[in-house]
């Protein structure tokens, strides 16, 4: 085989190999221990520490800012409502946008770990 050729399919075959090797990252898992009372996080019992944030009463600038404030005080889920009348002002019409932006809201919760 030409020695590019062989070069290449090196290039494939390494980071292909290295997958099957290596463990896989979605193997985590979640499970309600009904015999125990708990959760499991990945084999591991697991407690819910939440906090509520009203979304829409937090400037959309500082979403980020309260939320890694909440995760660093040791919270590890968020409550939080949706409330409707903020997001259909009138029957029909339909607001998510700027500090209406819900999904915006969910990523920053992600980021945060929350």
């Amino acid at each position: 085989m030409a020695p590019k050729k062989l070069s290449c399919l090196r290039s494939l075959l390494l980071p292909l190999s290295l997958t099957l090797l290596l463990p896989q990252a979605d193997t985590r898992s979640f499970v309600v221990d009904r015999g125990h009372d708990r959760f499991l996080l990945d084999g591991a019992p697991f407690r819910y520490v939440s906090g509520s944030l009203h979304y829409f009463r937090v400037p959309r600038v500082l979403w980020a800012d309260r939320l890694l404030k909440m995760r660093w005080s040791g919270l590890n889920a968020i409550q939080f409502y949706v409330p409707w009348n903020y997001h259909e002002p009138q029957p029909g019409v339909y607001n998510f946008n700027g500090s209406r932006d819900l999904i915006a809201f969910l990523n920053e919760a992600a980021l945060a770990n929350l």
